[in-house]
């Protein structure tokens, strides 16, 4: 009679498991969705200094120039000018893609997906060096808008060149209980993050906005109309 090896399964490790695996689950949707706020308010950021820049920039100028007397005022509107006119120059120099709605929802979708198999705190810890070198170019590539470099590392990762989680490698009740642990805490984090993006006026601001073609249009219109009273108020 053949001798069946019978392998025991601990039902806690089993749920120890479970349990991690889900925090792990439930830490990828808030790490993509930090991630893509972070996103919101870069491109609103980028685009505003690029669109608004230069006008604004006339306009610190001239308000540099109304407190030519007053010593004070004049050092403040001036640190405000180099502060603005540096940015402006660090905005223009990023480089990114132009993607239509459909594309924008394929990005986020394609960078969920690649986030959830590479996220160097997920994986065990023999491979995290190698999972952050990937992150960090998902990252960088969903920044710039960059679909086909995404759509690249998602590929390869979904090849097999992707990276076990802790909760499929770990097996030891302290080691799974450790994990839990500092996956709540990384939870907490990310959740208190996100609320305090969710309650930025910056966020507010951009939320509120149904068209951002319009809204920059009519600020355009609003800074011009500004810029021409100050010209008036200093030339008299």
């Amino acid at each position: 009679m053949e001798n069946k090896i019978e392998i025991f399964n601990d039902p806690d490790v089993l749920h120890l498991k479970s349990e991690l695996n889900e925090l792990e689950q439930y830490f990828n949707q808030l790490t993509a969705d930090k991630t893509e706020f972070e996103k919101l308010l870069s491109d609103f950021h980028n685009r505003h200094t690029v669109e608004l820049g230069n006008i604004i920039l006339e306009i610190l100028k001239l308000r540099k120039l109304k407190f030519k007397s007053d010593r004070v005022k004049f050092e403040d509107a001036e640190n405000d000018e180099k502060q603005y006119y540096e940015q402006v120059e660090t905005e223009k120099k990023k480089h990114q893609y132009f993607l239509n709605d459909d594309e924008k929802i394929e990005l986020k979708k394609k960078f969920r997906r690649a986030t959830f198999l590479c996220h160097p705190d997920k994986v065990n810890d023999t491979f995290k060096d190698a999972a952050q070198k990937i992150f960090i170019q998902l990252k960088l590539a969903y920044e710039a808008n960059d679909l086909n470099r995404v759509s690249e590392i998602l590929n390869e990762l979904e090849k097999g060149n992707y990276f076990k989680t802790k909760s499929e490698t770990i097996n030891e009740k302290d080691k799974l209980k450790a994990e839990i642990v500092k996956f709540k805490s990384q939870i907490q984090t990310l959740e208190t993050e996100i609320a305090e993006i969710k309650e930025s006026e910056t966020y507010k601001t951009i939320i509120e906005i149904d068209s951002w073609d319009d809204y920059f249009k009519h600020t355009k219109e609003k800074l011009t109309m500004e810029l021409e009273e100050l010209n008036s108020e200093i030339l008299g």
